[in-house]
């Protein structure tokens, strides 16, 4: 099954997905209780990486002259309110009337104003050039416990999403 995809600007949409997944996580069925679980092992996965990259991403994202966080890349995908809801955070408020490639309506003079887990996933998962050579140059030690924390944060995403996708089949409209 496939989930339905969102597009930057489109309001209705977004509030459409928001609307159906509040139903959904209503329900309080043992799928849905399954999905908190697995939603809060992603949580545990992003709390283990946060002190690592705000290690890299502070210094060089404070004093960044090109402003590669953009509308377009906070708005999360329907994998992003699938996440969300587990965990329950609140529906953020997108200003989709802000032009999707100018500086993101949340970027702060010191970065991003929004805990790690509020961000889309494409958000958190943008390296720049700057960071990249950052990483590279960082200890043997740091790089192999993002690595494997990272890919760790990566399973758990993909099992919330997988479970959600297969468990509630013929339980939603696309």
């Amino acid at each position: 099954m496939d989930l339905p995809e969102l597009i930057y600007g489109d309001a209705k949409a977004l509030l459409k997905a928001c609307t159906l997944l509040d139903k959904i996580f209503d329900a309080k069925s043992s799928e849905i209780k399954e999905l908190q679980q697995l939603g809060r092992a992603v949580k545990l996965g992003f709390e283990k990486l946060d002190p690592i990259l705000d290690k890299f991403t502070q210094p060089i994202c404070a004093e960044c002259p090109t402003g590669c966080c953009v509308n377009s890349h906070a708005f999360p995908d329907f994998e992003d309110l699938i996440f969300f809801k587990s965990i329950g955070l609140p529906w953020l408020d997108y200003d989709m009337t802000r032009p999707e490639h100018e500086l993101c309506q949340f970027l702060g003079c010191t970065g991003c104003e929004l805990l790690r887990i509020q961000r889309s996933y494409r958000c958190t998962w943008y390296f720049c050039d700057s960071l990249l050579i950052d990483f590279e140059k960082s200890n043997r030690e740091t790089f192999h416990i993002f690595n494997a924390e990272s890919s760790a944060l990566a399973v758990a995403r993909n099992k919330l999403i997988l479970h959600f996708k297969y468990s509630l089949e013929g339980c939603w409209p696309l």
